[in-house]
């Protein structure tokens, strides 16, 4: 028995000098976040202007789902003046869903203006008593339309998000509200609620090697080319982000640098293109298997 235990610590000194921990999940991205490899060639330049500095290590924050109480749940309609209107929202732990108005409804062209919708929206989300932590509001993130003869396309609601915000950096992903209004106001709210717990820091892949991979990076989106590729990437935003991929079995926030630019393509048109780049070291994480049906 002492020799088995005296093996255990040698074992963990040894893990210790070497470098071993643990290892977690890596995040990955949706296909939509792959982008098209027909916008990138071995011809496309690239260029940064961005200038920004950036940590070379950052807290490791391990994500645990809090679910939310059904005391939180009914003040919430409380504070919305929406008691009579509780069969139209359901909480599964730590989400809650909810539409008070059909998609199909008649409604009026929606008009408020940004700053008009950031009040009402900031006003609507202090409401909300199961939102613990500091948030963010990142603006609108989606609208929905209808085709009208006399006016066209109108745009009939708009979704607003919020976002966690940890020591500065923002969180995308699984945590987050969002919240869509209509010309008469509130009308619905996605929201997922997480716990965070520091249990050390991690390396970061730093900003110069990342700025070399834009045009190679873990995932690419480019809007407003076709099929022709990008003879230019021009990169003049680069945001530092965590990503929450929980519901994918991530047990911990992962941040990626995000830049952001002009693509242009060798007839001169331009889209606008986001290149990520995770920026967790490989040596903290594994790739999830496929799983075999």
């Amino acid at each position: 028995m002492k020799k088995f235990a005296a093996f255990i610590l040698v074992l963990g000194l040894l893990c210790s000098l070497s470098g071993c921990a643990k290892k977690y999940q890596r995040i990955s991205f949706d296909s939509e976040d792959l982008g098209e490899v027909t916008f990138v060639d071995e011809q496309t330049k690239v260029t940064n202007l961005t200038k920004d500095q950036f940590p070379k290590t950052l807290p490791i924050y391990e994500i645990t789902p809090r679910d939310i109480s059904h005391e939180d749940f009914k003040k919430m309609l409380q504070n919305l003046g929406i008691e009579n209107q509780s069969g139209k929202f359901e909480m599964d732990g730590n989400k809650i869903t909810g539409t008070l108005v059909p998609y199909t409804d008649p409604v009026e062209d929606f008009s408020m203006t940004d700053e008009e919708l950031e009040v009402l929206a900031k006003e609507t989300f202090a409401k909300l008593p199961f939102i613990q932590g500091e948030y963010e509001y990142k603006g609108i993130v989606g609208n929905m339309t209808r085709s009208s003869d006399e006016l066209g396309t109108i745009v009939t609601r708009v979704a607003v998000r919020f976002n966690r915000v940890l020591d500065g950096v923002r969180v995308a992903g699984d945590d987050r509200c969002d919240l869509w209004f209509n010309a008469d106001g509130f009308v619905e709210i996605y929201a997922k609620t997480y716990d965070y717990k520091k249990t050390g820091t991690m390396d970061l892949v730093s900003y110069e090697s990342a700025a070399e991979r834009i045009k190679n990076p873990d995932a690419l989106t480019v809007e407003g080319l076709t099929s022709e590729a990008a003879q230019t990437l021009c990169a003049n935003q680069v945001e530092l982000y965590f990503i929450n991929q929980n519901s994918r079995g991530c047990t911990i926030l992962q941040p990626i640098y995000n830049f952001k630019g002009t693509a242009t393509s060798a007839a001169g048109k331009e889209g606008e293109f986001q290149s990520k780049i995770i920026a967790i070291p490989e040596s903290y994480t594994y790739e999830k298997k496929d799983e075999v049906l």
